[in-house]
C-alpha cells in the first residue's frame, strides 16, 4: 500500500505548482485539518526523516546503525541512482527525489467512492523542503506537459489558487502541497483547513480513537470510519451489493463504528496497534474472546524454553452460540440445527450441554518441537468443569466417530481403533485409524483439571513431562519485560521467540537478493547483494514478539509487539493483530517450514534405504547387507544422493566414474559414500528381530540435537526424541555385538 500511495503521490505532483515565498512561511496546520470530518479513510505517514528520531531507542534503529547496515544503505543508493540516470530520458525523477518523498510527511484521504472518479485527496507537507519540492514540481510538470507548463488552467477557489489539469486539482496551503482528485473535492478540503466545515479534528470518534494510542509517538496511523462506510454502500446499486451486505451483517461489520490502526516505536520494540469499535460485537466479533486471563496459571504450565505458545480464555459453549448465531445471521441456522440435532441423538448426549459444558474457558496452544512432514509438533490444552462427563461423552464420541468412518467405506477397510496407555500414573487415550495411510495418533490425556491433545502419544508423553518439570514462563524475568508493553487485561496472548525464525528466513531474504539483482540486466552479478548485511549483525538486535487481544467494554484492541512491530514474518513492517491474534498461534509453525521439509525428505530418504535393506534381505535369508555400497552395487537403489540428509552441512561429492555401480568395486563404493553418509546401520542384526528394533538411523545432528529419524524393523520411520532414542539403542547394545 506504500508503494502504491508513494506512486499516486509522485503522479499527482506532475500537475501541482511551485511554492510561493509567502505561502511557504506560514505555519502548516495539523494534517488533520486538510481533512472533512466524514472522510471514509484516513493515512497519516509521519515520513522517515521524523522517524528517526522517534525511533532513536529501538532495536530497529540499532540494526539501522549497523556499519554492515549502513555500507548496504550507501550501495543501494548508488545503485538506484546509476539505475534512474540510465533512465533519465523517460522520467525526470531521480534517486534523491524519491528519497525527498519517503522522507515527507504524507497524509491520504477517501471521501467518497460512488462516482465514476472516487473522491480522494493527497496532503503533502513541504516544511524546510519546499525549495527541493517546488524544483521536483517544476521537472514533473515540465515533463508531463511536454515543456508546455505555462498552459495549465488556473482557477480561484476560496481565495486559493489551485491549479488544474483534466479532473486533479493542486493547490499550495501554508507550504503544504494539496492534491485532490476534482474540483469539489479541492473545495471541500480547503473549507475544513479554513474552518468554514468540520475537519476531523471535530470528530469525535476520531478523538477518543486517538486517545487510545500514543498519538504523540506515531510513526503510521489509519482511521476507517466503518459507519461512514457502510452508509454509502446503502446507495450503490447493482447484483453485488446484496453479497456484499450479507457478508458484512455475518460478520459483524454492521455494528462496527470505526478501526483504528497505529505503528509506533516503544522502547526497546515496536508496537503495532489496531482497535475495532464494535459495541454490540455480533457475528464474528462474538468469537474473540473478551474474559481477562487468569495468567498466572495458565503460564504456570508454559515453561521458559517455549519457541512459542498462544493462550486465550474463551469459553466452548460461547463460542458454540457465537458460531451458531453467525449461522442465523446467514440464513442457514435450519441445516444446522438439523445436524447438531441428529449429533446429539446419534452420540446420546447434547454438545453443547454435555461436551463442551463440561470443558472450561481456558486454552493452550504450544508447539513444542518441528514435528514430521510439515507439521509441527504441537499440543493444545483446555481446561475440565467435569472429568467424568467430559470421559463419558468422549468415549460416545469414539464410537459415533468409527460407525460414521465404517459407513464412508467399506466397514473392513476403516476403521477407528483405542488404545489406552499408562503414563506415569496418567491414562493416555490414543486413537488409531486403521486403514488410513496418515502418521498421526489423535491423543488425549485428562490430568488435573486440564485435557491435553497431540497428533501422538508421543508427543503427549513429552507434553506431560514438561508439565511437570520445566521453569515455568510466569517467573522468566524476560518474559514479564516483552509483557509490559501490552495490555495488562488482555483475553488472549500469543507469543514467539521470534529470533530462531528471523535467523532462518534471513538467509532466504539474502538468497532472494542475489537473484533479484543478478536478473538486472547490466548490472555486474552480486554488485549488490555482496554487501547485504549478515545475520551476526542483525540477529543480535532481534527479541521475541507478542500479540494481544483485549476487550475495554465498547471494543477490541489487538497488539502486537516486538522488534519488526511483532509477528512471526521478518520483514514484514509489523504483523497486523487483526489477522494475527486468532490464527496468530500457527505463525511461528511458518518459521520452522524449511526444516520441516528437509525432515520430510530425510525420512523419504531413510525409508528408501530401509525398503531396500529389506528387500535385500528377503533375496538373501533374511540377513541384510554388510555395506550401504552393496545396495547401490546389486541395483537396490539407483542413486547415492539418498545417502545424504537435506539438513546435513556435508557435500555431496560421489565421484561420476562410479555412477556405473554394477562394476564398481564396493569398497570404493563405500570408501565413496563416506565423506557426506547421513545414516548408520545397525550391524549384527536381521529381519528376523523384534519389529521394534531400530534397524538404520540418522547420523548425531543433522536437524537438531533433541532427536532424529529412525527406520525400525517393521518398515516405519519415526522421529525419535533424543532420550529415547539412546534407551532404545543401550537396550539393543545389550543383545547386539556392535554397530557399524
Amino acid at each position: 500500500m506504500r508503494r502504491r500511495l508513494v506512486l499516486t503521490g509522485v503522479l499527482a505532483l506532475a500537475f501541482a505548482a511551485s511554492v510561493s515565498a509567502e505561502e511557504a512561511a506560514k505555519a502548516p496546520p495539523p494534517m488533520e485539518a486538510y481533512v472533512p470530518s466524514d472522510a471514509v479513510l484516513y493515512v497519516h505517514y509521519q515520513g522517515l526523516a521524523q522517524a528517526a528520531t522517534t525511533f532513536r531507542q529501538t532495536d530497529l534503529y540499532r540494526i539501522l546503525q549497523e556499519p554492515e547496515v549502513q555500507a548496504f544503505g550507501a550501495e543501494l543508493s548508488r545503485f538506484m541512482d546509476a539505475l534512474l540516470k540510465e533512465k533519465a530520458e523517460d522520467s525526470p525523477v531521480q534517486w534523491a527525489d524519491i528519497q525527498l518523498i519517503y522522507n515527507s510527511e504524507i497524509a491520504f484521504a477517501l471521501m467518497d467512492f460512488r462516482g465514476t472518479i472516487p473522491s480522494v485527496a493527497l496532503i503533502v507537507r513541504g516544511g524546510d523542503k519546499a525549495g527541493e519540492m517546488s524544483k521536483l514540481l517544476d521537472r514533473l510538470i515540465d515533463k508531463a506537459t511536454g515543456g508546455h507548463a505555462e498552459g495549465v488552467a488556473e482557477a480561484d477557489i476560496d481565495g486559493v489558487s489551485v491549479k488544474q489539469v483534466g479532473p486533479i486539482s493542486v493547490a499550495q496551503v501554508s507550504g503544504d502541497l494539496v492534491i485532490a482528485s476534482s474540483q469539489e473535492t479541492m473545495r471541500r478540503m480547503l473549507r475544513a483547513v479554513s474552518g468554514k466545515g468540520a475537519s476531523l479534528l471535530k470528530n469525535d470518534r476520531y478523538a477518543a480513537a486517538a486517545k487510545k494510542f500514543g498519538a504523540e509517538k506515531e510513526f503510521l496511523t489509519a482511521f476507517f470510519n466503518v459507519e461512514r462506510f457502510t452508509a454509502l454502500m446503502k446507495d450503490l446499486k447493482g447484483a453485488d451489493l446484496e453479497d456484499f451486505n450479507q457478508v458484512w451483517k455475518v460478520t459483524g461489520m454492521t455494528d462496527v463504528d470505526y478501526v483504528r490502526l497505529a505503528v509506533a516505536p516503544d522502547s526497546p520494540g515496536v508496537k503495532v496497534s489496531f482497535y475495532v469499535h464494535a459495541p454490540m460485537a455480533k457475528g464474528l466479533f462474538r468469537v474473540f474472546p473478551t474474559k481477562p486471563l487468569d495468567e498466572k496459571t495458565m503460564l504456570a504450565g508454559v515453561p521458559q524454553t517455549a519457541d512459542d505458545f498462544f493462550i486465550a480464555r474463551c469459553s466452548p459453549e460461547e463460542l458454540y452460540d457465537a458460531i451458531s448465531e453467525m449461522v442465523a445471521l446467514a440464513g442457514e441456522n435450519e441445516g444446522f440445527d438439523a445436524a447438531i440435532a441428529d449429533f446429539n441423538q446419534a452420540a446420546g448426549f447434547d454438545l453443547r450441554k454435555d461436551l463442551l459444558g463440561s470443558l472450561g474457558d481456558e486454552t493452550t496452544l504450544r508447539t513444542i518441537g518441528p514435528g514430521f512432514l510439515f507439521f509441527p509438533e504441537f499440543y493444545v490444552s483446555v481446561g475440565v468443569k467435569d472429568e467424568k462427563k467430559l470421559n463419558d461423552c468422549l468415549d460416545k464420541l469414539v464410537v459415533v466417530a468409527g460407525e460414521a468412518a465404517g459407513r464412508a467405506a467399506r466397514p473392513d477397510h476403516l476403521a477407528i481403533e483405542t488404545e489406552r496407555i499408562n503414563y506415569k500414573g496418567l491414562t493416555i487415550v490414543a486413537l488409531k485409524f486403521v486403514g488410513l495411510p496418515i502418521p498421526a495418533t489423535p491423543s488425549y490425556c485428562i490430568s488435573k483439571g486440564r485435557m491435553y491433545i497431540a497428533a501422538t502419544p508421543q508427543t503427549l508423553k513429552k507434553t506431560l513431562d514438561q508439565q511437570a518439570s520445566a521453569r515455568p514462563m510466569v517467573d522468566s524475568a524476560a518474559w514479564a519485560a516483552l509483557r509490559s508493553h501490552v495490555a495488562a487485561k488482555p483475553s488472549a496472548l500469543v507469543y514467539s521467540e521470534f529470533k530462531t525464525g528471523f535467523d532462518q528466513a534471513y538467509g532466504g531474504l539474502a538468497t532472494l537478493l542475489v537473484q533479484m539483482t543478478n536478473g538486472i540486466p547490466d548490472v555486474p552479478k552480486h554488485s549488490l547483494a555482496t554487501k547485504f548485511p549478515t545475520s551476526m549483525v542483525v540477529t543480535p538486535h532481534v527479541s521475541g514478539s507478542l500479540m494481544a487481544l483485549s476487550h475495554d467494554g465498547e471494543g477490541y484492541l489487538f497488539e502486537s509487539y516486538g522488534t519488526f512491530g511483532g509477528g512471526t514474518i521478518p520483514g514484514n513492517g509489523g504483523s497486523l493483530a487483526t489477522t494475527g491474534m486468532m490464527a496468530g498461534f500457527l505463525l511461528p509453525a511458518l518459521s520452522k517450514a524449511r526444516e520441516a521439509a528437509r525432515r520430510a525428505s530425510c525420512m523419504n530418504n531413510i525409508r528408501q534405504i530401509g525398503l531396500a535393506m529389506f528387500q535385500y534381505a528377503g533375496d538373501h535369508d533374511d540377513k541384510f547387507p554388510d555395506s550401504f555400497g552393496v545396495l547401490l552395487h546389486d541395483g537396490y537403489l539407483t542413486t547415492p544422493k539418498v545417502f545424504l540428509c537435506p539438513s546435513s552441512r556435508r557435500v555431496y561429492n560421489f565421484p561420476d566414474k562410479l555412477l556405473d555401480f554394477k562394476n564398481a568395486d564396493v569398497k570404493d563404493l563405500d570408501k565413496a559414500l563416506e565423506p557426506f553418509l547421513s545414516y548408520v546401520r545397525v550391524s549384527g542384526i536381521d529381519h528376523t528381530a523384534d519389529a521394534e528394533t531400530i534397524i538404520l538411523y540418522e547420523k548425531d545432528g543433522a536437524h537438531t540435537r533433541e532427536g532424529r529419524n529412525c527406520f525400525f524393523n517393521d518398515g516405519h520411520v519415526e522421529w525419535v526424541w533424543e532420550d529415547r532414542f539412546q534407551l532404545i539403542r543401550a537396550e539393543q547394545k545389550k543383545r547386539l555385538a556392535g554397530e557399524q
